[in-house]
């Protein structure tokens, strides 16, 4: 007895001085724990299946609401000494919920980066491309008053101030020749013994050449045939100038020398020679 008791002392002091807070010994001879047993569920399976495999052993298990780990594992030296420790498994799982709520909020606010970087994708690109698709359409369909919206600095904005610019230009073409098409007379004045026939195809859209038949009061005819150098609208207005003064000099009767001398002079002094016009002027 006093040699059990001397071992029983000795392993409690060496389980003080050596094992670590927290591990407990059990001696299988003596059916004794050291320092002190453990308080929770039976342990008798575990510290058997590490015996018997000779290797350290876990399990886990549930008890008054807390999960908690136990490791046993089997002394190499002394046989009859299993190494058991348990451990509340708690703070594993707050940090597994601290990461988890970390991983959502951060897959949250990588999807609002996501929503973000695609709003600004759209506006930058896709918005300024389909601009650019529509403007073609309405090229395509002669519909000059379409214009690219919400311009930006950098180079689809340089390329919608482009566009908008070219779809104005045309549209001043497109007025201006309609306009000039409109100083064609599509019925010529009835002559007496003749017959008047007038054609008139522009080589572009917008020409400077035209042709006219223009009865006066006094029943004379002017027929006109002119060609302004150039294209454009420049030439055209000086078209539509050229046949508001042969109408004004026909109303008045004027000779062909005195109409003549009239667009001289507006070419001259007026548009101070930056145009110019070949007229046949016959009555």
């Amino acid at each position: 007895i006093s040699i059990m008791n001397f071992s029983s002392w000795l392993l409690k002091t060496f389980t003080q001085s050596h094992i670590p807070k927290g591990i407990m010994v059990f001696d299988r001879k003596l059916r004794r724990w050291f320092p002190q047993a453990p308080v929770g569920p039976d342990l008798e399976a575990l510290m058997a299946s590490a015996f018997i495999g000779k290797q350290a052993v876990s399990q886990t298990f549930f008890d008054h609401g807390i999960t908690s780990l136990a490791v046993a594992m089997p002394s190499a030296l002394q046989e009859k000494y299993i190494f058991v420790t348990i451990r509340s498994l708690e703070p594993v799982f707050k940090k597994v919920r601290r990461l988890q709520n970390s991983l959502i909020f951060g897959a949250l606010g990588l999807l609002i980066l996501a929503i973000l970087f695609s709003r600004l994708l759209s506006r930058a690109i896709l918005h300024p491309i389909n601009q650019i698709t529509l403007g073609i359409e309405a090229l395509e369909q002669r519909q000059f008053t379409f214009r690219i919206s919400d311009l930006s600095q950098d180079e689809f904005g340089r390329v919608g101030t482009a566009f908008n610019e070219m779809m104005e230009e045309l549209r001043d073409l497109d007025l201006g020749r309609e306009v000039q098409n409109s100083l064609i007379p599509l019925n010529p004045p009835e002559v007496q013994g003749y017959e008047l026939a007038l054609s008139y195809v522009s080589a572009t859209d917008l020409g400077g050449d035209f042709c006219d038949s223009i009865k006066s009061p006094a029943g004379k005819v002017y027929l006109v045939v002119g060609d302004v150098t150039g294209h454009g609208v420049a030439a055209a207005l000086l078209t539509a100038i050229a046949k508001a003064i042969c109408f004004m000099s026909a109303q008045e009767n004027r000779s062909i020398p005195e109409v003549l001398a009239r667009l001289n002079k507006i070419i001259h002094q007026v548009l101070q020679k930056k145009k110019l016009m070949s007229v046949v002027l016959g009555i």
